[in-house]
């Protein structure tokens, strides 16, 4: 068995969505850079930062059990084996901007809403619960007043977290002591669990709602944001 736990915190003074080769134009930041400490509204947490991540494998053989019953039945029981894959992180950061992009006048175009102080996450943002999951209370937030900036700073709120366990299970039929036939059932997302997006993060109709699946976290070639896939092999061992 492997297991790995980070616990991290990654913070920076960067404007918001962008690398640190691509920053330097005058509007890249939440205030003008001729207002002291412009980069107020801009110190957060990272992108890419999540507190907790976990990460855990692990592969069972089942020993050889009742040696001394008969031949067809030490057949039947042994030769078992599984494996799983289990992966869970925290939500990515949200940042909330206002619908009025340049209320505040300076050009900037990255206005940031008010935040009231009260519950940030619920509230009816859906009008429908077709695919549509409430996350962000609407009631908590509002456009900055004209020659106002907002308050709130980059990544101040958090997304869904990601949770997923894919596992396998084999069964091995020997033919001789170099030879096996091998049936493999193996299963993505095994608890059907749903990943969700991050909801909409700008004030107006789509704001506060989850509409969509979490992008892929992992790799490539694993269908982890999909509903339980399950699939079957035979491998001969030789």
């Amino acid at each position: 068995m492997l297991f790995n736990y980070t616990w991290s915190k990654s913070m920076d003074n960067m404007p918001w969505n962008q690398g640190a080769t691509s920053i330097g134009a005058q509007n890249s930041f939440a205030y003008p850079i001729t207002m002291s400490n412009f980069k107020a509204l801009d110190y957060g947490p990272t992108e890419f930062d999540h507190t907790d991540v976990i990460a855990a494998s692990y592969v069972y053989t089942e020993p050889k059990i009742m040696q001394n019953a008969p031949g067809g039945l030490r057949y039947l029981v042994n030769g078992f084996e599984t494996t799983g894959l289990i992966q869970r992180r925290t939500g990515d950061p949200l940042t909330i901007f206002s619908s009025a992009a340049n209320n505040s006048g300076s050009l900037q175009n990255r206005d940031r809403a008010v935040y009231s102080g009260s519950a940030a996450y619920g509230g009816t943002a859906c009008t429908t619960t077709v695919n549509c999951r409430n996350y962000l209370n609407p009631a908590a937030f509002s456009v900055n007043p004209v020659g106002t900036f907002g308050n709130v700073q980059k990544g101040t709120f958090r997304g869904p977290g990601y949770a997923d366990w894919d596992v396998s299970a084999a069964r091995n039929f020997p033919f001789s002591e170099r030879t096996a036939l091998q049936f493999r059932a193996e299963y993505f997302n095994v608890l059907n669990h749903t990943n969700l997006g991050d909801p909409g993060t700008t004030l107006g109709g789509s704001f506060g709602k989850i509409t969509s699946t979490s992008p892929q976290l992992w790799t490539a070639t694993q269908p982890q944001n999909d509903p339980r896939i399950a699939q079957f092999s035979l491998k001969l061992l030789f």
